[in-house]
C-alpha cells in the first residue's frame, strides 16, 4: 500500500502507522542525534520510523552524503540537493527495508562515517533486536562499515526482546533516547562503554 503525504509517496501502511507512535519523543531524539553529525560526513540510516525522524532533522544539511536501505527515508531526503544513495535490494515489509544480496553488495563498497540505527527491542542480555530476520544481515553490514554507530530508540523499546539480535549492547558507540527510558538500565548500558544521550534532559 502506498500513501502520499506532503508530496512524498510513502511505501507501506505499517510504516505510516508506526511513524505516528511516540512522535514527540522521536522528534527530540532526532534533534539530539542530528547534532552528532560533523560537516561533510557520509551518513547511513537504517530503516525505521525513528531513523526517518533523524533524516528529517538532517534535510537542511547540504554538505552530507546519505546512504540508506529505506525507500521512505530516501524519499524524505530527496529535496533535490542531497546526495542520497539507496542500496537496492528486495523490499521487505512491514519495515519497508531493502535487504538481500544487492543491498549487501552496495554496502561492502562504501565507507560510512556515522550510522543511525533503530531497534525494536533493547535488552541487556539479548542486545539490540528486530522481529525481521532478513534485516539483521544488512544492519550488521552497515555497522561493520561505519566508523561510529548511533542507536536511536524511544523509551518503549527498553526491556523488550524480539526475534533476532542485531548486535550486543556494547556494539553501539552512542545511544540516544528520551526521558522516559529507565534510568537504571541506562546506567548499566553506560557501564558497557556506550555514551548515552537523553533528549531533553540536562546533566546527562
Amino acid at each position: 500500500m502506498r500513501r502520499t503525504t506532503r508530496g512524498v509517496t510513502e511505501v507501506g501502511s505499517h510504516f505510516s502507522r508506526t511513524r505516528q507512535e511516540h512522535v514527540e519523543e522521536k522528534r527530540a531524539i532526532a534533534k539530539e542525534a542530528a547534532a552528532l553529525v560533523s560537516p561533510g560526513s557520509v551518513v547511513a540510516l537504517g530503516a525505521g520510523t525513528t531513523t526517518w525522524h533523524v533524516a528529517r532533522a538532517l534535510t537542511e544539511r547540504t554538505d552530507l552524503t546519505f546512504v540508506t536501505n529505506s525507500p521512505n527515508i530516501a524519499l524524505e531526503l530527496d529535496r533535490g540537493q542531497q546526495n542520497v544513495i539507496l542500496t537496492g535490494g528486495h523490499l521487505r515489509t512491514p519495515a519497508d527495508a531493502l535487504v538481500g544480496p544487492p543491498a549487501l553488495w552496495t554496502l561492502e563498497r562504501l565507507q560510512i562515517d556515522v550510522l543511525f540505527l533503530g531497534a525494536n527491542g533493547i535488552d541487556l542480555k539479548a542486545g539490540y533486536t528486530t522481529p525481521i530476520l532478513e534485516e539483521v544481515e544488512v544492519n550488521v553490514a552497515m555497522m561493520r562499515k561505519a566508523s561510529r554507530v548511533v542507536l536511536v530508540a524511544d523509551h518503549s523499546k527498553f526491556g523488550r526482546v524480539t526475534l533476532a539480535t542485531i548486535a550486543p549492547i556494547a556494539a553501539a558507540h552512542v545511544l540516544v533516547t528520551d526521558a522516559g527510558a529507565p534510568r537504571p538500565m541506562l546506567e548499566r548500558i553506560r557501564r558497557r562503554g556506550v555514551r548515552v544521550l537523553v533528549a531533553g534532559r540536562s546533566g546527562r
